[in-house]
């Protein structure tokens, strides 16, 4: 049976985060990380190892919240 999340219910949002920085210094880092690994020449899977290797040497940690 398939379940289906009810409309109501909080759903987590994931995102690059550190202690101190902003949410859009955060997603500036992403956007260096991105680039320095060349993301966009690489299979998705590949380049998103990379960026997490990127991000976490620089500190930053996947946060979770719910909206």
């Amino acid at each position: 049976m398939l379940h289906v999340p009810h409309l109501n219910q909080p759903q987590p949002h994931r995102y690059w985060g550190k202690e101190g920085i902003s949410k859009q210094e955060a997603k500036d880092q992403l956007g260096y990380c991105r680039s320095d690994v060349g993301a966009n020449h690489l299979e998705k899977t590949q380049a998103q190892k990379l960026i997490s290797y990127c991000m976490k040497s620089k500190g930053y940690k996947i946060m979770e919240e719910y909206r």
